[in-house]
C-alpha cells in the first residue's frame, strides 16, 4: 500500500503523465495551451524601441537597422524575430522560464533581423551563441551559419548601395559579430532556449561539422546567474522525449531549480506539454519548402536592461 506523501505524488503523477501523453498523442487540445493574443505589430514597436532599431534618415525616408549586418535597411527588407517563437507564448513557457508572464510579451525576445536571416533564423539553418562567454556586460553575440553547404549561395543583393558591397553571400555573415545600436541586449535565456532548439534540428538534419563550430554549452554558464536559465526538471523532460539528444554541459550550464515554485506533478505535465511544442515545431521545419531546398534569395535589399 502506498502510504508516503512522495509515493503517492509519484503515483499520481504517473497516472497524470500517461494520460497526459495519451491526450497528446491522439492531438486532442488542452484548456489553457491556447496562447494569450499578442499584437504583432505593437511587440515589433517594443523590440524596436528598445533596440534602437528604427528610425528616420536625413533624407526623411524610413529605415530599420538589422543586428547581422550592422547596415540601416529599407524598412520592407527588415523582420522583427521572435526569438520564443511566436506560437509558444503561454504560461508553460513562463513556468519553464521561471516567469510571470509569457516570453513574447517581453521586449528582450527579438531581435532585428534582415528578411532572409530572419527566415534562416526561424528555420534553424543559422544561431546566435555568445562571442566569447555571457560573462562581459553587456554580452557580445555572433551569428553562426549551421548548413555550411550554402556558404557560397546568395543572401541578398543590395541594388541601394546600403552596404559596403553589392552582393551578399551566406558565409560573409557566418561568424559575424552583431551589432547593435545601444547597449540593451535580448536576454540570454531566449537565446539560450534558441540554441537548444537550433541544436536538437542541427542534429537531426546531421549537417557536417556542426559540432566543431558552435561553442560548448558550458560557454553559456554566467558567472552572475548561477541558477541558469530554465528550469532543470522542465529541460530535462525535453531532453528525454527528444531522444536524448541535446548535450549534457548545454544542460548543465543553464539551468535551475525552485523547489518554492515547482511540483513533481506540476513540471512533469509542463515538460511533456513543452516537448510537445519543440517536437512540433522541429517537424514543422523539416516539412517546410524552406528547409528542402536552398535558403538562396537573391532578393532586393531590403539603460542596461540585460536580463538572463
Amino acid at each position: 500500500m502506498v502510504s508516503s506523501k512522495v509515493q503517492l505524488e509519484e503515483a499520481y503523477s504517473a497516472e497524470l503523465r500517461m494520460s497526459l501523453e495519451t491526450t497528446l498523442s491522439s492531438k486532442k487540445t488542452f484548456p489553457g495551451l491556447k496562447a494569450p493574443r499578442v499584437d504583432r505589430e505593437l511587440f515589433q514597436d517594443m523590440v524596436n524601441e528598445y533596440l534602437g532599431t528604427k528610425d528616420v534618415s536625413d533624407t526623411g525616408d524610413a529605415r530599420k537597422w538589422c543586428n547581422v549586418l550592422g547596415y540601416w535597411l529599407s524598412p520592407d527588407s527588415v523582420e522583427c524575430a521572435h526569438i520564443v517563437p511566436f506560437s509558444w507564448n503561454t504560461k508553460e513557457m513562463a513556468h519553464m522560464f521561471g516567469s510571470d508572464e509569457p516570453p513574447l510579451l517581453n521586449k528582450r525576445n527579438g531581435l532585428s533581423l534582415q528578411a532572409k536571416i530572419e527566415e534562416a533564423f526561424d528555420n534553424c539553418w543559422v544561431v546566435i551563441v555568445p562571442e566569447y562567454s555571457v560573462k562581459s556586460t553587456p554580452t557580445e553575440w555572433k551569428i553562426v551559419l549551421l548548413n555550411t553547404a550554402e556558404k557560397d549561395k546568395t543572401l541578398f543583393t543590395d541594388i541601394f548601395n546600403s552596404t559596403d558591397r553589392k552582393l551578399w553571400r551566406w558565409r560573409d555573415i557566418d561568424g559575424r559579430k552583431l551589432r547593435f545600436r545601444n547597449e540593451n541586449r535580448p536576454a540570454r535565456r531566449f537565446l539560450y532556449m534558441r540554441y537548444a532548439l537550433a541544436w536538437l534540428h542541427t542534429a537531426d538534419k546531421a549537417w557536417p561539422g556542426f559540432k566543431e563550430k558552435v561553442p560548448p554549452g558550458k560557454v553559456w554558464a554566467s558567472p552572475n546567474k548561477p541558477d541558469g536559465y530554465l528550469r532543470k526538471s522542465i529541460l530535462l523532460e525535453v531532453r528525454k522525449k527528444t531522444g536524448d539528444r541535446l548535450p549534457k554541459d548545454l544542460i548543465s550550464a543553464g539551468v535551475f531549480e525552485d523547489p518554492d515554485t515547482s511540483s513533481i506533478v506540476h513540471d512533469e505535465i509542463t515538460g511533456i506539454r513543452i516537448a510537445e511544442y519543440v517536437q512540433g515545431y522541429l517537424d514543422g521545419v523539416r516539412d517546410t519548402k524552406k528547409d528542402e531546398g536552398s535558403m538562396e534569395g537573391a532578393g532586393e535589399e531590403e539603460e542596461l536592461m540585460e536580463d538572463i
